[in-house]
């Protein structure tokens, strides 16, 4: 009898396993679509910050995982939904390009970054904190969270607001809750 129960639980123990990784390989497929929703949630926030936005930047500076195409994938969401050109740059970069107006302290777009990205609870769920750039006095910083079942994305959990009108100094330092 002893024996029958080590051969249930061995292939038992390997259905467990393949599911587990097919779960995670699917989840690293959709990159792209993860980190679009978790970019586009951070522009529903202050809407008033998009208003005559001739841009948007992404700061993908914490995203070492994405591949080109996912990257291509979440530029090509942003700019078909908001109608604007998307491109990939730190602040730093985009006042060496002069879109960032040092008098005024405004961008002639708005700057997107994510400060905090990780798959959580066994990859059921992606949690993140970003922040919308747009001016000293125009910022908004957002914690939110990405629901999976079965390896695909559920829906999208905003936990709201994490600091409003944000200091340029503070933006870009990891918001702390």
């Amino acid at each position: 009898m002893e024996f029958t129960k080590k051969s249930y639980f061995v292939p038992l123990l390997l259905a467990l396993l393949l599911t587990a990784c097919n779960q995670e390989q699917n989840i690293k497929r959709e990159l792209g679509t993860i980190y679009s929703n978790a970019f586009d949630s951070i522009m529903l926030k202050d809407e008033a910050l998009n208003s005559e936005m001739q841009f948007i930047t992404l700061d993908l500076t914490i995203a070492k995982k994405l591949s080109e195409n996912d990257k291509k994938e979440i530029k090509r969401f942003l700019k078909d939904k908001y109608g604007v050109d998307v491109i990939e740059a730190t602040f730093k970069e985009l006042k060496d390009k002069g879109l960032y107006n040092p008098k005024t302290m405004v961008l002639h777009g708005v700057l997107l970054k994510l400060e905090k990205a990780e798959f959580i609870s066994n990859n059921k769920a992606f949690e993140f904190e970003g922040s919308k750039y747009r001016a000293g006095n125009g910022a908004v910083g957002v914690k939110g969270k990405l629901l999976f079942k079965d390896g695909s994305l559920l829906k999208s959990k905003r936990c709201g607001l994490v600091s409003h009108l944000l200091s340029i100094t503070e933006t870009f330092q990891p918001l702390k809750t």
